[in-house]
C-alpha cells in the first residue's frame, strides 16, 4: 500500500483518519516511504579528519547546506548543528547534538553568536538506572569558566515532568552578559516516547518563553531572539520530533490542515536522517491527535498559539 506523502489533512479527516482499522499499517507505510527518499546534499565539513573528535556519533553526518557556521578564531568553524524552520518562520530552532567535553567552547560559542535566549535539552531523566547526560554548565550556582564565556547558574526551579534554569552567560573579552533559559524535560527515555500531554505542556512553555523575548525586542526595536537550541543525544531523533510537532501543530493554527509527512521530508532537508524511527513517527503523529481532540476544552491555547509572532511579521513594527 503505497502512502501519500504530500496529502494536506483538515483537522476533522486527520482524526477520523485514526478511527481507521488500518490506521497503524498507514502510519507504517508513511514512515516507510519517508524513510526510503533519498535527499541529496554533501556532509564534507562533517568528515574532515580533524572534525571527526567533534562528533558524537560519526553514523549521522551534518548536512554543509543548513550547518551551523562558527565565527571564532580557534581555526575550525564547525560544530555538528543545523538550522531548522518553522512552519512559518524561517530558522526557528538549532538541532545540535548533546555538546561532549571537546565541545562545550563550541557549543557556548553557538548560543553567543546566533542570540539564542532558549536551550531545549531532551534526554534528562529522572530514573538512575538510566545512564545521565554531560552537563555543559555547573550547577548549585557555581560558575562553568570556558576560553571565551563564563556560565553561572542564577536559579532554577523544579517541575512536575522538566527542570527550568536561569544561566547568564558573560563574554570574557567584552564583559557583556545575557541571559539564557534552560528547559530540561525528565520524561522521555531514549528507546520510548514521553507522556503526550506533558510533552504538549512543556513545548507550550517553552513557546511562550521565545514570544516574550520575540515580542519585547519589536517593542524596544532590538535584535530579535536567535533560534531555540534544541538537543537530545544525537540530535535527530527526540530533537527534532520536538521541532517537527511544533511544526505540526503550526500548520494545524495557521491553516486548519496539516501534513506530517511533507514536514518531516522538510525537516530531513535540513537535519539529516530526521525522525528516523517509527517510534518517533507515532508519536508526532500522537501529539496532533492529542491537540485536536482537546481543542474544544483548551480554546486559550488555540487563540494564544495563534496569537503568536514568527520573523515573517517583524516588518508590521
Amino acid at each position: 500500500m503505497a502512502a501519500n506523502l504530500q496529502s494536506l489533512l483538515g483537522a476533522r479527516d486527520y482524526v477520523h483518519r485514526a478511527t481507521n482499522p488500518k490506521y497503524l499499517e498507514m502510519i507504517l507505510q508513511e514512515h516507510l516511504g519517508i524513510i526510503n527518499i533519498p535527499i541529496k546534499g554533501t556532509s564534507d565539513i562533517f568528515g574532515l579528519p580533524k572534525n571527526k573528535k567533534k562528533n558524537r556519533c560519526l553514523d549521522y553526518p551534518c548536512w554543509d547546506t543548513s550547518r551551523v557556521v562558527l565565527q571564532s578564531n580557534n581555526g575550525s568553524d564547525y560544530i555538528n548543528a543545523n538550522y531548522v524552520s518553522g512552519f512559518d518562520g524561517i530558522r526557528k530552532f538549532i538541532a545540535t547534538q548533546e555538546p561532549m567535553p571537546t565541545t562545550f567552547d563550541d557549543f557556548w560559542n553557538m548560543i553567543w553568536q546566533e542570540n539564542s535566549n532558549i536551550i531545549v535539552m531532551l534526554n534528562g531523566t529522572r530514573q538512575k538506572s538510566q545512564p545521565t547526560s554531560q552537563q555543559y554548565f555547573s550547577v548549585n550556582q557555581d560558575h562553568t569558566i570556558l576560553k571565551e564565556f563564563i556560565i553561572k547558574e542564577e536559579s532554577i526551579r523544579m517541575k512536575a515532568h522538566y527542570i527550568y534554569t536561569e544561566l547568564t552567560i558573560c563574554h570574557r573579552s567584552s564583559g557583556e552578559s545575557r541571559k539564557i533559559h534552560h528547559f530540561k524535560f525528565l520524561d522521555w527515555l531514549e528507546t520510548g516516547i514521553p507522556d503526550v500531554k506533558l510533552f504538549l505542556d512543556f513545548l507550550l512553555t517553552v513557546n511562550k518563553q521565545d514570544q516574550h523575548y520575540f515580542k519585547q525586542a519589536l517593542l524596544t526595536h532590538k535584535f530579535l531572539p536567535g533560534p531555540i537550541v534544541v538537543h537530545g543525544n544525537t540530535g535527530i531523533g527526540r530533537t527534532m520530533a520536538y521541532c517537527v510537532a511544533d511544526m505540526c501543530l503550526y500548520s494545524i493554527i495557521r491553516t486548519g490542515s496539516v501534513s506530517v509527512p511533507s514536514l518531516i521530508l522538510n525537516a530531513r532537508q535540513q537535519r539529516r536522517f530526521s525522525i528516523p524511527t517509527l517510534n518517533h513517527y507515532i508519536f508526532v503523529n500522537n501529539v496532533i491527535l492529542y491537540f485536536l481532540v482537546t481543542i474544544k476544552s483548551n480554546t486559550a491555547v488555540f487563540f494564544e498559539l495563534r496569537s503568536h509572532l514568527t520573523t515573517t511579521d517583524a516588518c508590521l513594527f
